[in-house]
Protein backbone atom coordinates (compact mmCIF):
# COMPACT_ATOMS: atom_id res chain seq x y z
CA UNK A 1 0.00 0.00 0.00
CA UNK A 2 1.13 3.18 -0.56
CA UNK A 3 1.30 5.57 1.96
CA UNK A 4 0.77 9.30 0.89
CA UNK A 5 2.50 11.42 3.58
CA UNK A 6 2.98 15.02 4.10
CA UNK A 7 6.94 15.12 4.31
CA UNK A 8 7.12 17.67 7.40
CA UNK A 9 5.13 14.35 9.46
CA UNK A 10 7.35 12.23 7.96
CA UNK A 11 9.19 10.10 10.53
CA UNK A 12 11.41 8.13 7.76
CA UNK A 13 12.92 11.04 6.26
CA UNK A 14 14.82 13.48 9.01
CA UNK A 15 14.52 17.16 8.43
CA UNK A 16 18.00 17.47 7.55
CA UNK A 17 17.94 15.10 4.84
CA UNK A 18 14.70 16.02 3.95
CA UNK A 19 15.54 19.90 3.31
CA UNK A 20 18.71 18.51 1.18
CA UNK A 21 16.14 16.98 -0.93
CA UNK A 22 14.21 19.73 -1.37
CA UNK A 23 17.39 21.89 -1.98
CA UNK A 24 18.28 20.18 -4.83
CA UNK A 25 14.80 19.90 -6.25
CA UNK A 26 14.19 23.63 -6.09
CA UNK A 27 17.69 24.40 -8.13
CA UNK A 28 16.45 21.78 -10.86
CA UNK A 29 13.02 23.73 -10.98
CA UNK A 30 14.67 27.15 -11.41
CA UNK A 31 16.87 25.60 -14.32
CA UNK A 32 14.23 24.09 -16.71
CA UNK A 33 11.42 26.00 -15.77
CA UNK A 34 10.79 29.10 -17.74
CA UNK A 35 7.85 29.69 -16.47
CA UNK A 36 7.29 30.88 -12.68
CA UNK A 37 4.37 28.63 -12.06
CA UNK A 38 5.22 25.85 -13.70
CA UNK A 39 7.10 24.52 -10.57
CA UNK A 40 5.96 20.67 -10.04
CA UNK A 41 8.93 18.78 -10.05
CA UNK A 42 9.50 15.02 -8.48
CA UNK A 43 12.72 13.47 -7.44
CA UNK A 44 12.92 9.16 -7.47
CA UNK A 45 15.18 8.09 -4.30
CA UNK A 46 16.37 4.77 -4.38
CA UNK A 47 18.42 2.77 -2.04
CA UNK A 48 20.47 4.48 0.61
CA UNK A 49 19.17 7.64 -0.52
CA UNK A 50 20.70 7.71 -3.85
CA UNK A 51 18.77 9.90 -6.45
CA UNK A 52 17.91 8.17 -9.37
CA UNK A 53 15.73 10.50 -11.76
CA UNK A 54 14.01 13.99 -11.62
CA UNK A 55 10.90 14.47 -13.40
CA UNK A 56 8.58 17.96 -14.00
CA UNK A 57 5.04 18.72 -15.42
CA UNK A 58 5.17 19.32 -19.07
CA UNK A 59 2.63 20.53 -21.49
CA UNK A 60 3.16 17.25 -23.69
CA UNK A 61 1.25 14.11 -23.81
CA UNK A 62 2.64 10.49 -23.06
CA UNK A 63 1.11 6.83 -23.19
CA UNK A 64 1.73 6.23 -19.94
CA UNK A 65 -0.08 9.40 -18.40
CA UNK A 66 -2.93 8.71 -20.55
CA UNK A 67 -3.40 4.82 -19.92
CA UNK A 68 -3.54 6.02 -16.16
CA UNK A 69 -5.78 8.93 -16.65
CA UNK A 70 -8.13 7.03 -19.13
CA UNK A 71 -7.95 3.86 -16.61
CA UNK A 72 -9.49 6.48 -14.10
CA UNK A 73 -11.86 7.91 -16.09
CA UNK A 74 -9.94 11.15 -16.51
CA UNK A 75 -9.12 10.99 -20.40
CA UNK A 76 -8.75 14.77 -21.01
CA UNK A 77 -5.89 14.86 -17.85
CA UNK A 78 -3.17 13.37 -20.54
CA UNK A 79 -0.15 15.89 -20.05
CA UNK A 80 2.82 14.72 -18.57
CA UNK A 81 2.94 14.56 -14.71
CA UNK A 82 5.98 15.58 -13.00
CA UNK A 83 5.62 12.06 -10.92
CA UNK A 84 5.52 10.46 -14.62
CA UNK A 85 8.16 12.34 -15.85
CA UNK A 86 10.32 10.83 -13.02
CA UNK A 87 9.39 7.33 -13.39
CA UNK A 88 9.83 7.51 -16.90
CA UNK A 89 13.43 8.63 -16.78
CA UNK A 90 14.10 5.82 -14.44
CA UNK A 91 13.17 3.08 -16.37
CA UNK A 92 14.98 4.58 -19.07
CA UNK A 93 17.99 5.18 -16.79
CA UNK A 94 17.66 2.05 -14.89
CA UNK A 95 15.41 -0.67 -16.97
CA UNK A 96 12.13 -1.11 -17.97
CA UNK A 97 9.14 -3.92 -16.46
CA UNK A 98 10.73 -7.55 -15.72
CA UNK A 99 8.89 -10.58 -17.04
CA UNK A 100 5.87 -10.68 -14.40
CA UNK A 101 5.06 -6.60 -15.66
CA UNK A 102 7.56 -5.35 -11.87
CA UNK A 103 10.00 -2.67 -12.55
CA UNK A 104 12.13 -3.53 -10.33
CA UNK A 105 14.06 -0.32 -11.16
CA UNK A 106 11.31 1.74 -9.08
CA UNK A 107 9.73 -0.99 -6.86
CA UNK A 108 10.38 -0.15 -3.35
CA UNK A 109 12.01 2.81 -3.76
CA UNK A 110 10.87 6.61 -2.48
CA UNK A 111 9.04 10.05 -4.78
CA UNK A 112 9.25 13.18 -3.52
CA UNK A 113 6.80 15.57 -4.73
CA UNK A 114 7.38 19.08 -4.67
CA UNK A 115 6.10 22.50 -5.70
CA UNK A 116 7.47 26.04 -5.89
CA UNK A 117 5.86 29.29 -6.32
CA UNK A 118 7.56 32.10 -8.14
CA UNK A 119 9.76 32.92 -5.07
CA UNK A 120 11.19 29.74 -4.88
CA UNK A 121 9.36 28.72 -1.88
CA UNK A 122 7.50 25.19 -1.14
CA UNK A 123 3.79 24.99 -1.65
CA UNK A 124 1.31 22.78 -1.04
CA UNK A 125 2.15 20.06 -3.82
CA UNK A 126 0.70 15.81 -3.63
CA UNK A 127 -0.14 13.36 -6.56
CA UNK A 128 -3.37 13.61 -8.22
CA UNK A 129 -5.10 10.77 -8.22
CA UNK A 130 -4.14 9.55 -11.50
CA UNK A 131 -0.50 9.36 -10.29
CA UNK A 132 -1.29 7.65 -6.82
CA UNK A 133 -2.81 5.56 -8.31
CA UNK A 134 -0.01 4.84 -10.91
CA UNK A 135 2.57 4.58 -8.22
CA UNK A 136 1.29 2.58 -5.95
CA UNK A 137 0.72 0.23 -8.96
CA UNK A 138 4.31 0.41 -9.74
CA UNK A 139 5.45 -0.05 -6.51
CA UNK A 140 7.30 2.79 -4.76
CA UNK A 141 7.42 2.37 -1.18
CA UNK A 142 6.37 5.79 0.19
CA UNK A 143 5.46 9.10 -1.63
CA UNK A 144 6.69 12.48 0.08
CA UNK A 145 5.35 15.99 -1.10
CA UNK A 146 5.44 19.53 -0.03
Amino acid sequence: MIHLMRSSGAQEMPDDIYQGYIHKLRKYARRINKVPYQNHVAMILGPRGRIMSLGRNKIKTHPIQAYWAKRLGKDHKIYLHAETDALIKCMNKHGGPDSNGRLESVYDTDILVARFNKDGDTASSRPCDICAHMLQSYGLRHVFHT
